[in-house]
């Protein structure tokens, strides 16, 4: 015990053997053998470091956007339904096949900033679902976050 609570000082030594040990044939010396041990120090800091982070404070809003028919006939459009926002680190964004329009899925391309680029053609008027998953990975002071998303493309 440190005397500032229930916890474990690190740098004591265990009464017991941490180590395998060999015999050295001309002294008679024992040798502690540390392979495949790691120092408890190290790992100690990583976990404590690991839960002292914040939360990553990643928001995204979504909004139902139009899109005419004929515009996507002669050429490729770009459309902002997402406003990523707060994100603590680099951030991803990938359209998931699962719980997408399928009609559509194949003919947008998503960037990182939340911004969908439909591919020109002749595409058949209603309203598309489309599923994305967000990523801010995180830095030294915040945890990554994920965050799923699903926004609509209305063409008419």
């Amino acid at each position: 015990m440190n005397g500032k609570g229930v916890g474990v000082d690190i740098g004591a030594k265990p009464d017991y053997p941490l180590t395998k040990t060999t015999v050295d044939a001309t002294t008679g010396e024992e040798i502690p053998d540390y392979s495949g041990f790691y120092d408890l120090k190290d790992i100690a800091l990583k976990v404590k470091e690991f839960y002292n982070k914040k939360e990553n404070s990643l928001k995204v809003t979504v909004r139902k956007t139009t899109v005419k028919a004929k515009d996507l006939k002669n050429s490729k459009k770009t459309i902002q339904p997402l406003q990523i926002k707060n994100a603590q680190g680099p951030v991803s964004v990938k359209p998931i096949k699962k719980g997408s329009s399928s009609a559509i899925f194949n003919k947008l391309k998503v960037n990182k900033k939340g911004t969908v680029t439909l591919k020109k053609g002749t595409y058949k008027k209603g309203t598309y679902k489309i599923v994305v998953r967000i990523k801010a990975a995180g830095n030294k002071k915040y945890k990554p976050a994920t965050v799923t998303k699903t926004f609509r493309v209305k063409i008419k």
